[in-house]
């Protein structure tokens, strides 16, 4: 008894020494009305304290989580957001307690920014209608309004003045953006005010950098974020239209509100709160105290039933090494007994049995790096490290006999690793790329290793002679050929290409399996074979039947034997006009890839996964026999991945499940692992921001990283990691490090089980057919009927409205005379729209115009300039007939006019700078956004992805258009209050361009 009672008091008091630790991740801050006390999210949860500090208070504890609390002018109301059913809206409840009443429901996203100093109507940011916009409601709760016009008038951050001005900014960078360091370009955010009663317009501050956040005192002295002076946010000032810096840190604030007495300012800096006191121009950190559970350093539960990522087994056929969540683990073959091998700590991502059945080689990650690793399969000893390389090791493959490994390194290297000595040999260098290639092997005899490489952004086919230290480009060709894959008799390389289009920049978009013979030989002849039966016979002839049966059984054993235990002994290799030996080996409808060949006595079988059963991607089957026509079977109703043959067995992952099958029936079963392991999110959390470094700072496209220490960084952000206390943190703490490098195209993104979200409170509006609604107006009720649609669609309509008006306005102030087209982002389906208004219109016009404002990019610029860029080149006509040019669409013979601006962002900046270079017309508007990187991704251990800007784009003349941008030929500036009255400069400067070239 006596001992229970010291571990108690022990823990307890634990528990109250961690509660005086510093406090981190406390966000969205705000100040009572007098600055006595201090407001913030945490957790999940709004909490309120001293705002000299001291310890906090909870206030709500609603399902979901709360952010930004703000104190109503009179010090009455507490309003916040909260996404307990599923999305944000605005909630208000008395400051000292009491009902919480909700004031907005909608299935946008609505975020509180400010009270209005009537103390009674609340602003606040939403998604409702366009990306984003300023709306306003009451205290009762009365149908919101949206405060300006025009689509595309986004704005964000709104605060009132007591004059009754409106200050706000008008750019992403201030929203969805404010993580990113340092941008400098066309749509940097800028204080911008708007008074309702008079419709007057004003700018604040002009700065090509970031000015955002406003906020303002009851003296009408306003308080904002800047990075002119450093590059870092700092709170600047702005009084009687003066700017002013108030502080200089070396790191980044967020969030500033100043009290409505005007005495203090409160903000977010390195994760925790601090105070500006404005009398004493003086900054210190609030000391805040929280009563917390450190939930994520407690286990959870996980299974690895549909979780299972990479798996192996073992030659022998009785023992399977499997994956799941970045675990390693071990069982027999039917998955009855499993053994957790490794401790979970870093993430286990390949995994392969050596020879004596008793050794597993993994790859596992060490300061985020994948290395290799071995163990003993019972788990009993402790992993031995093999290699401590700062570059991913990854994509191992061994050869027949399993005595070499081949395997990719970093971004350029093809290793060979021997597996009884474990020690690498780099055989290759060239550019192997850190990820998006395919998996290296050796050929049936460990002759050769075929591997892939990048020739002008396309994969390439080659084969390295291990003796000769001699690499051949088999393929070398302007498009992508993958997956490429030995036969089992060393004759073929089988790989899956689109042979006609390059994969840049859509990605290989219908690729088919091919394969390539290694030299010129002769197909079988059936005459052969027919005169083997007689000599046979005549053989038979000395014998009697059953003797000539006997000895054929005996023969046939022999064959099998004999062929079971075929080696290869050389290879002939025949590099002269490989492409001339390049055949079609599956259908031309459909797509297909991941070619995989295995031998069945005289059958060559090729497994393979194809969309062309009903657009669904499933696993086929194309057998190769000798003087019997080969076809495409369905195997399976699902894609498989990972296929390995163990005798006559093959094994593959399915949807997370590792399913075994014959060679001969090749009906997939599932084995059945009911499993469970615990893990603690802490842990994870750390290895998953150690591996997002590690990726970007092995593949980000500028080796200066944009003139940052990348190394730097990763230590500045990491030592916040201890204080992680739930998802959210780990995004915002991700998320900020990425906006360092000031790159487009980065983020963050992930969710989990333990964060629940709750069903919209209007979850399917469009599931029914039609609803009667009854409204009342002005003591009056209206009741109306509606097809109800969802929200994406009814922004989608107004979108498409804005483009219907520019359209007629173009019409009226042309004549009909100009083709106008409009596109949304540079994606396929916007691709077809465009062709289609070029086939509707283009041809009996006289001009185009093709407005890429506010375009959000793509990859199809190069299938649109193209198009601009056909000419006529003859003429025909029928008899009697109207001469025509020819081609039908020639619009390069015509005059084009692209239209950009500020928000024309990636694909559109690329579509704009060959258009500049093609010199297909005038380009009218403003600076491109600078956001023009191309990237991919990748995932993390739980499924969470970071997006990975990997590819640079340039102009001919060198000039990185991620910090050029694209300039217009004629700039022109379409404002805040040219959206706000409906009018267009930029539109109508294209058709006074082209009407003018017209006359001449």
């Amino acid at each position: 008894m006596k001992k229970l009672y010291i571990s108690l008091l022990t823990a307890f008091s634990i528990i109250q020494i961690s509660a005086q630790e510093k406090s981190y991740f406390l966000s969205s801050p705000s100040l009572s009305p007098d600055g006595t006390t201090a407001y913030f999210a945490y957790d999940g949860d709004i909490w309120k304290v001293d705002s000299n500090g001291g310890n906090a208070s909870r206030i709500t504890a609603l399902d979901g989580e709360e952010i930004n609390p703000r104190i109503s002018p009179d010090g009455k109301w507490l309003a916040f957001s909260s996404n307990q059913y599923g999305n944000y809206d605005v909630y208000a409840m008395p400051a000292e307690g009491g009902t919480i009443k909700q004031l907005t429901f909608h299935t946008g996203k609505d975020e509180i920014e400010n009270w209005g100093w009537d103390s009674k109507t609340l602003y606040f940011t939403s998604n409702r209608n366009n990306n984003f916009g300023s709306f306003k409601t009451t205290i009762e709760g009365k149908t919101p309004q949206k405060l300006f016009n025009n689509y595309f008038n986004n704005t964000s951050g709104l605060a009132e003045t007591p004059a009754g001005e409106y200050l706000f900014t008008s750019s992403s960078e201030a929203v969805n953006q404010t993580h990113r360091k340092r941008y400098k370009g066309e749509n940097n955010p800028d204080i911008l005010a708007y008074n309702p009663q008079s419709n007057a317009f004003k700018q604040y501050t002009n700065y090509e950098g970031k000015d955002f956040n406003p906020s303002v005192d009851k003296n009408g002295v306003i308080y904002f974020i800047s990075d002119e002076n450093n590059n870092e946010y700092n709170l600047y000032q702005l009084e009687n239209g003066k700017k002013a810096p108030l502080t200089q840190f070396d790191t980044s604030i967020k969030k500033p509100f100043v009290s409505a007495s005007g005495s203090k300012v409160i903000f977010e800096k390195d994760y925790q709160l601090y105070i500006y006191d404005v009398a004493t121009k003086s900054t210190k950190a609030l000391n805040v105290s929280l009563n917390t559970n450190k939930t994520l350093e407690k286990e959870q539960n996980f299974g690895v039933e549909n979780n299972i990522s990479y798996y192996d087994v073992s030659p022998d056929g009785k023992k399977m090494a499997f994956v799941s969540r970045g675990v390693l683990f071990v069982s027999d073959i039917e998955g009855k007994f499993t053994q957790q091998i490794s401790n979970g700590k870093e993430r286990v991502m390949e995994v392969k049995w050596l020879k004596n059945n008793r050794t597993l080689l993994f790859s596992q990650t060490d300061k985020g790096y994948q290395n290799w690793f071995s163990i003993a399969a019972d788990g009993k000893d402790q992993p031995k490290q093999l290699t401590q390389d700062l570059r991913n090791n990854r994509s191992i493959t061994l050869n027949h006999d399993l005595t070499k490994a081949v395997y990719l390194s970093g971004r350029d290297e093809v290793r060979i690793m021997d597996t009884k000595s474990f020690n690498s040999t780099t055989i290759v260098k060239d550019e192997i790329w850190a990820f998006q290639n395919s998996r290296p092997s050796f050929s049936p005899n460990s002759e050769y290793v075929l591997f892939s490489a990048k020739r002008n952004f396309e994969l390439d086919i080659f084969i390295y002679n291990i003796k000769k230290n001699q690499t051949i480009n088999l393929t070398n060709t302007g498009v992508s050929e993958e997956d490429p894959f030995w036969s089992p008799n060393g004759k073929y390389i089988y790989f899956s290409s689109d042979r006609t289009n390059p994969s840049y920049p859509l990605g290989m978009q219908k690729s088919n399996i091919y394969r390539m013979a290694l030299d010129w030989f002769d197909e079988p002849y059936k005459s052969e074979k027919f005169d083997k039966l007689f000599i046979e016979e005549k053989k038979g002839k000395k014998s009697s039947d059953t003797a000539k049966d006997d000895k054929d059984k005996k023969d046939e054993g022999k064959e099998k034997k004999k062929e079971k235990e075929l080696v290869i002994k050389e290879l002939k290799v025949n590099p002269e006009n490989t492409l001339e030996r390049i055949e079609l080996v599956t259908d031309r409808y459909g797509y297909q890839d991941d070619p995989i060949v295995f031998a069945d006595d005289k059958k060559e079988i090729l497994l393979f996964n194809s969309n062309q059963d009903n657009g669904k991607k499933q696993l086929f089957k194309k057998v190769f026999t000798d003087f019997e026509p080969a076809k495409s079977e369905k195997v399976f109703d699902k894609d498989a991945s990972n296929i390995t043959r163990i005798e006559k067995n093959l094994f593959a992952l399915i949807e997370g499940n590792i399913y075994k099958m014959t060679l001969e029936a090749l009906k997939p079963e599932k084995i059945n692992i009911q499993y469970t392991f615990d893990k603690d999110l802490a842990s994870e959390f750390t290895q998953m921001y150690d591996e997002a470094w590690t990726g970007v700072d092995e593949n980000f496209y500028d080796e200066n990283f944009h003139g940052i220490n990348w190394k730097a960084k990763k230590e500045q952000y990491a030592k916040y990691l201890p204080y992680v206390n739930n998802r959210n943190d780990l995004r915002i703490l991700l998320n900020d490090l990425l906006g360092e490098l000031n790159s487009s195209h980065t983020g963050f993104s992930s969710s989990g089980k333990e964060e629940t979200r709750y069903l919209n409170y209007f979850t399917s509006p469009k599931k029914q057919e039609e609803l009667i609604l009854t409204f009342s107006r002005n003591g009056k009720n209206i009741t109306t009927k509606v097809h109800p649609i969802a929200n994406t669609d009814l922004k989608g309509l107004l979108y498409d409205d804005w483009i219907f008006n520019n359209r007629q306005r173009v019409n009226k102030l042309s004549d009909n005379r100009i083709a106008y087209s409009y596109m949304k982002n540079m994606t396929t389906d916007e691709l077809d729209r465009f062709l289609l208004d070029m086939v509707e219109q283009e041809n009996r016009k006289d001009a185009v115009i093709l407005d890429l404002r506010y375009n959000t990019g793509g990859n199809v610029h190069d299938k649109v300039l193209n198009f601009l860029a056909q000419k006529p080149y003859l003429q025909w006509k029928y008899r009697e007939g109207k001469m025509t040019t020819q081609p039908n669409f020639a619009p390069a013979g015509k005059p084009i006019v692209l239209l950009i601006n500020e928000a024309s962002l990636s694909d559109a900046e690329l579509t704009a700078a060959g258009f500049k270079a093609l010199k297909l017309g005038k380009i009218i508007g403003q600076d491109t956004y600078r956001w023009i990187i191309f990237t991919s991704g990748k995932s993390l251990v739980d499924g969470s992805y970071y997006r990975l800007p990997s590819w640079g784009t340039y102009t001919l003349d060198g000039q990185n258009l991620e910090k050029t941008g694209v300039k217009p030929d004629i700039y022109i500036k379409n404002t805040f209050i040219d959206r706000q009255k409906d009018n267009d400069p930029q539109l109508e400067r294209a058709v006074q361009e082209i009407l003018k070239d017209l006359k001449k």
